[in-house]
């Protein structure tokens, strides 16, 4: 379904419905912390073809150097304008949009976070131009790179309902509770 639609998913409320109640309890100049911020809008890349099932059953050699090729580097996710006629791939989640919609509405300065390196490089091309957000590679479960009071709000989308279907969710959903009252 990700590799077929052409506009923006998001599996829970947009901004606009949410922008009341934001509005109403958080002030514009706040330091806001959006906990995984994923990637969102129709933001393409090119990533080479999955290996074939036969690749498996090569030499050692060859498949040494094949698993080489696959490992992650930012610079083989080039951002791609069109993903139809370009042969990319579009991914969609809740958060982003989010950060966007909200820097629209004035808040001044988020900070997004997500545990995907993939994610927070394919976010920080497509808002260069975006001051007001900033992005970090980072596990909710543990931010302590940040200090007390680092920020006024933290926002909260999806993540601890994806911790609480993962592996040890009552363990990571505290770590991450535990965190998040730290602001």
């Amino acid at each position: 379904r990700y590799l077929q639609e052409v506009r923006p998913y998001d599996w829970y409320q947009r901004y606009t419905a949410l922008q009341p109640f934001i509005n109403k309890h958080i002030p514009k100049a706040s330091r806001l912390l959006m906990l995984g911020c994923g990637t969102a809008g129709i933001l393409c890349y090119s990533f080479p073809p999955p290996p074939s099932s036969s690749s498996s059953s090569s030499s050692s050699s060859s498949s040494s150097s094949s698993s080489s090729s696959s490992s992650f580097s930012p610079a083989s996710f080039p951002l791609l304008p069109d993903p139809v006629s370009r042969g990319g791939r579009c991914s969609s989640s809740s958060n982003q949009l989010m950060s966007e919609d909200t820097t629209k509405d004035g808040y001044e300065y988020i900070m997004n976070i997500d545990i995907s390196s993939v994610a927070i490089y394919m976010m920080k091309k497509k808002n260069e131009g975006v001051p007001q957000l900033e992005y970090m590679e980072m596990d909710v479960t543990d931010m302590s790179f940040f200090s007390d009071e680092s920020f006024d709000s933290a926002i909260d989308k999806g993540i601890l309902d994806s911790l609480m279907c993962g592996y040890n969710a009552p363990t990571n959903a505290a770590s991450m509770l535990g965190e998040v009252s730290r602001f």
